[in-house]
């Protein structure tokens, strides 16, 4: 699953390529942060607006891989980067519902029961859980360093710790497929995926 049009489409496609396939339109550039469900029956992501504030408006979606029954999970807030859990029966997302900063939340597939991770006047988002359904990774700027770092949680919200720091866009942290490894964009050889000019690493 990935965006395309110009970050207003969603497509599907086989592994090599082929067999590329619409699946969903977005009235507006701003269609990002897909996650298909690990039993395959339906894909998440957000659309409408990035980069805005908590209070802004981005929507959770989801739809099946034919591109039938979409259904809207999360609204009237700053939502996204939601990822299945490993059963796909919930989800966790990045959300500024409270007002105060971007904070995660986990919530079922359907959109009901919706519960708070983390909470503070800051911003932890792209979110992934792991395989094993232990943890949740996510980057967040908490640390006020004018960075973003990599964090691990326990999706009850126990367990918080930081995984990989040191400055710079320490970003989209996401799990190997057996859970044991995480991978992440990050400024460390002087490139970073946030579109901006990376800062040195520290020495």
């Amino acid at each position: 699953a990935l965006t395309g049009g110009g970050f207003a489409r969603l497509d599907v496609m086989n592994l090599d390529g082929t067999g590329r396939k619409h699946l969903y339109t977005a009235k507006f550039r701003g269609l990002f942060s897909t996650s298909w469900a690990h039993h395959g029956d339906r894909i998440a992501f957000a659309v409408v607006g990035v980069f805005q504030g908590p209070k802004g408006q981005v929507d959770l979606l989801t739809v099946r891989p034919d591109g039938s029954e979409v259904k809207k999970v999360a609204a009237t807030a700053n939502n996204g980067f939601p990822a299945f859990s490993p059963d796909g029966k919930r989800l966790v997302f990045r959300s500024g519902r409270d007002g105060a900063g971007k904070n995660l939340y986990v919530m079922n597939a359907d959109g009901t029961k919706v519960k708070q991770l983390t909470k503070g006047k800051w911003t932890d988002t792209m979110c992934d859980w792991s395989p094993t359904g232990e943890w949740i990774a996510f980057a967040s700027d908490r640390d006020r360093d004018g960075g973003f770092t990599v964090y691990l949680i326990r999706p009850d919200g126990s367990g918080l710790h930081k995984l990989i720091g040191g400055g710079g866009r320490n970003n989209h942290p996401h799990f190997s497929p057996d859970g044991r490894w995480g991978g992440c964009t990050s400024p460390r050889a002087g490139y970073s995926a946030a579109g901006t000019r990376p800062r040195a690493p520290p020495r």
